[in-house]
């Protein structure tokens, strides 16, 4: 992929992807990068958002789609979660945690397409003392992320309360992103849907990837 870079947040994550792929084999170059940059809830989570957006990458390739997260591109996000939910299925994902990463990985994504195309401010705040499973509308398990310091404006907290995991339970699920677009409304002024994310039913995982747009 070929990013469009507007902010320093943004090619600080694409920093660290690229880096923490570049040694992902060599235990004494990851121990000593982790201990020397990646050192604080911020970069923590910077890191956590890297690595979604590999995994976008991936689901984007296998698209055969772009994403440079500028709004031009909103529009292959369909394409490039559908394939990445195909990829997860091969990869004994089943529907439930699948889904949990579909809507966590869309969330990391906005959260750069925000932080790249609008003059906002990131703060991180610490929701639980200590890292909870069940949180999964936390980063980390424990954290929130504030835009301009404006409550309940976190996209993975949005983002989860779309997930409906039994729809199509047998071979597929309903991502249904309409408090997503909302919160990523309030917090920059920008609809999604102008730009053509909609709620996206994933179908066929069992054979070949489908997907629907739901209006």
């Amino acid at each position: 992929m070929t990013y469009i870079t507007n902010s320093e947040y943004v090619k600080t994550v694409l920093e660290i992807k690229d880096k923490y792929n570049e040694i992902y084999d060599d235990y004494s170059k990851m121990e000593k990068f982790i201990k020397e940059k990646i050192n604080t809830e911020e970069a923590q989570i910077q890191l956590a958002i890297s690595g979604y957006l590999k995994s976008l990458e991936d689901g984007a390739e296998a698209a055969g789609v772009e994403l440079d997260l500028t709004y031009d591109t909103v529009q292959n996000l369909h394409a490039a979660l559908a394939s990445l939910a195909l990829l997860q299925a091969k990869g004994d994902y089943d529907n439930k945690h699948n889904a949990i990463a579909l809507m966590h990985t869309l969330a990391a994504y906005l959260t750069l397409l925000a932080m790249n195309n609008h003059d906002l401010k990131i703060s991180v705040e610490q929701m639980s003392a200590k890292p909870d499973e069940s949180r999964i509308d936390l980063w980390m398990d424990m954290y929130a992320l504030k835009f301009n310091l404006k409550k309940k404006s976190d996209f993975r907290s949005a983002a989860v309360k779309g997930l409906e995991t039994q729809f199509l339970a047998k071979d597929g699920f309903l991502l249904d992103l309409d408090q997503l677009i909302a919160t990523y409304k309030k917090v920059t002024g920008v609809d999604l849907e102008f730009y053509g994310l909609t709620s996206i039913a994933i179908t066929g995982l069992n054979a070949n990837e489908n997907i629907k747009v739901l209006n």
